[in-house]
Parts: C-alpha cells; sequence; structure tokens
C-alpha cells in the first residue's frame, strides 16, 4: 500500500503538466495495480508479463497494433498517431504485434537498476521517461513513412527528423515554430519543446538546420550498423 501511495504522489507531478483532455497519472496507475498483483511494490517478470493483457481484446495471446491503438486511444484521448508511438514503444521487437517474445524486452527497460524486480518508483520513473520518448517515436515514423518505411533512419533520412514541424524548403525549423507545433501536437510542455530546441541548436541562432539534426548521427547510432532505429532514436527524449 505505501509503495502505491509513492506511485501516486510521484505521478501526481508528473501528469500535472501533461495535456489536460487525458488522465495519464490514472493509465500509469491502473497499468501499475494491473502489474503488481500482489501489491508488493515490485514488479517481477511474470507480473510484467500480463500487463498489457487487457487489451488483448479476441483472448488469442497477441496484441494487435489494431488493439491497442484504439483502447488507447480510448483511454488517454490520443488520436490515432500518438497511440501509434505507445505501441512502437511496447512491440520493442517490431513484428508489428505486442506477445510473449517482447517481455523481456519490456522488463529491462524497467528494471532500471538491474536487481531483477521493477520497483514502484522504478515504475514511474520510466513512465515519466516514456512520454518524452514519444515525440521521437512520432518523428521518426513520419520520416520512414515518407521513405523505405524499413524502421531504420539513415544519416540523410534522419537530417529529416523535424521536417514535419516547419514549412521551409531546406528543412529549417525556427524556434517559434517549433515550440508552436511541439505545443499544439500535445508533444508536451512549452519548457519540454525549449530543451529539446537548444539540445539541436548547437550555434544557439534560434534555428535548427538539418546540419545540426544529422551531426547527432553517430552519437545515436549506437550498435554502430550506420542507421537510426526506433530505441536509439528516442534517447533524444531521455
Amino acid at each position: 500500500m505505501k509503495a502505491l501511495v509513492l506511485v501516486i504522489s510521484c505521478l501526481a507531478g508528473l501528469c500535472a503538466c501533461q495535456n489536460d483532455n487525458m488522465d495519464m497519472m490514472g493509465i500509469i496507475n491502473m497499468l501499475y495495480i494491473k502489474a503488481d498483483q500482489n501489491a508488493d511494490g515490485k514488479i517481477t517478470p511474470a507480473e510484467m508479463a500480463n500487463i498489457y493483457q487487457f487489451m488483448d481484446q479476441n483472448h488469442d495471446g497477441v496484441i494487435s497494433r489494431t488493439e491497442f491503438t484504439t483502447l488507447w486511444a480510448v483511454l488517454t484521448g490520443y488520436d490515432q498517431e500518438l497511440s501509434t508511438a505507445y505501441f512502437f514503444l511496447s512491440d520493442l521487437n517490431g513484428d508489428g504485434s505486442i506477445d510473449r517474445s517482447d517481455n523481456s524486452n519490456i522488463f529491462a527497460r524497467f528494471d532500471l537498476n538491474g536487481n531483477g524486480v521493477v520497483e514502484s518508483l522504478e515504475f514511474m520513473q520510466k513512465y515519466s521517461q516514456v512520454y518524452h520518448e514519444v515525440p521521437f517515436v512520432l518523428l521518426f515514423e513520419r520520416v520512414e513513412r515518407s521513405n523505405q518505411n524499413d524502421q531504420h533512419l539513415s544519416r540523410t533520412e534522419f537530417s529529416q527528423l523535424f521536417k514535419s514541424l516547419t514549412t521551409s524548403a531546406d528543412g529549417s525549423v525556427r524556434k517559434s515554430d517549433f515550440v508552436k507545433v511541439w505545443t499544439d501536437s500535445k508533444f508536451g510542455s512549452q519548457q519540454d519543446a525549449e530543451k529539446v530546441f537548444q539540445s539541436f541548436d548547437t550555434n544557439k541562432d534560434n534555428v535548427i538546420t538539418t546540419s545540426e539534426v544529422s551531426s547527432r548521427f553517430d552519437a545515436l547510432d549506437l550498435n554502430g550498423n550506420k542507421t537510426i532505429e526506433i530505441l536509439e532514436a528516442v534517447t533524444l527524449g531521455q
């Protein structure tokens, strides 16, 4: 019970700054309660494996993209695109569904201290992180749809990460436009937008160029395969 109270109090601060049209605190709390079945404040791998099972509408043991995004949109008030971004952060093997093959990867993402259980504070911290990762999943997928759609971004493709946020012919985006689109798109607060912008605007001229975006490529290419994958791209939000 003390663990549950801790999660609720910590999430309150996080969710107070999120979109008014959704009760993300309630969603995260619901997921926590579903996972921590014995209410001991620790989620085991077996418990984590069942966290999304309520979304398995046809009870076939697999949560399809449609099942997940349809219910997530209802629960959160998010549109289809944002709901799909959350799906991609759970379908970690990229096979188009969430099943038991994703469980170990999902658990590892939440077990921040690597001790074999997910404690209440870790659960809260990771979902806070996920909230800031989602915009980069969405931007990643927008670039993907206009290119090869192979779930990998080349250096050239990655340089277009913010193309959907601007009407500029050269792909550059001004700070004022960036902040407005970021907040209007429910990616986060103005403070979130400004923090992201500043991390890319290396010469501090209030414009992000495709060259500045491209300069982040090598540091993000964690596995050295000369492409950026979703889980590499989302580190931009961490």
